[in-house]
């Protein structure tokens, strides 16, 4: 059976082998997991945007009608939490609007998609951009909207899963392209981050991901050898474990806050 990877799976995996065994091989069930209250934020958001993309003109009224109409009041015990989460995504609306990166302009070919790989070497890479369209300058672009806070540079948002994974599936599906951008429009800044890739790259991007599949197949394969999963997943514990949302069956969770502490 060939192995599925996405950007997430590639950034748990990489950030933390055990906190991947915990997902995809123990399958630890959904009541144990933990699903950050941004998480839900950036959902409501991207089913906003994702309506807005067609629309033939954007109002801040309609805009405001369907972010009340995708946001899940109920994913949240306090509704303090709740108010203050939908206050955000009213404000990362608002930017938007103010500069609607990725609507009005260019030839939309694909909006929340799946798009995946053949089969390499017992592999399958797929992902879901946000949208993928023409631009103006004739290249094919992905434009992904990010909700959070934080704003990473040029060189560690080329360096992430998300933008490698993309910039080889769009290929892949639309290979009569010349040239590809990943663009990260940043809605708490109402920035946009243009990434591009040389073949050299792509191809070394590749091979890498070729690599880290052979390790986990292996990995794989020894538990069913009776293996313990956290010999053949080491744990990396650290700041991340607060984010992991696998960490309430995590045997190496414990004392995590003060990795936390120190990473602010």
């Amino acid at each position: 059976m060939a192995l599925h990877l996405s950007a997430t799976t590639l950034t748990t995996y990489t950030r933390c082998p055990y906190a991947y065994a915990l997902e995809k091989v123990a399958k630890v069930p959904a009541y144990l997991k933990s699903i950050s209250p941004e998480m839900h934020t950036g959902t409501a958001l991207h089913a906003v945007l994702q309506s807005m993309v067609n629309e033939p003109e954007l109002t801040p009224e309609k805009a405001q009608a369907k972010l009340e109409q995708s946001f899940n009041w109920n994913n949240y015990q306090d509704p303090q939490q709740a108010q203050a989460q939908f206050a955000i995504a009213q404000q990362r609306l608002q930017g938007w609007l103010e500069t609607p990166y990725g609507w009005g302009a260019g030839e939309v070919i694909s909006v929340e998609k799946m798009l995946r790989s053949p089969e390499v070497e017992g592999l399958i890479l797929w992902g879901k951009p946000d949208m993928v369209r023409v631009a103006e300058d004739n290249i094919l672009e992905v434009v992904d909207h990010k909700s959070g806070r934080y704003v990473p540079s040029l060189k560690e948002q080329k360096a992430s899963w998300q933008a490698i994974v993309y910039r080889l599936l769009v290929e892949i599906r639309w290979p009569e392209f010349s040239d590809y951008r990943i663009s990260f429009s940043y809605l708490a800044t109402q920035s946009v981050l243009p990434i591009v890739y040389t073949p050299s790259e792509v191809e070394s991007m590749w091979q890498r991901i070729l690599q880290i599949a052979e390790r986990i197949g292996k990995a794989r394969a020894s538990v069913t050898l009776d293996i313990a999963l956290d010999e053949a997943f080491p744990a990396r514990p650290g700041s991340h474990c607060r984010y992991c949302n696998t960490r309430m069956a995590c045997s190496f969770y414990d004392g995590q806050e003060d990795y936390a502490a120190t990473a602010h």
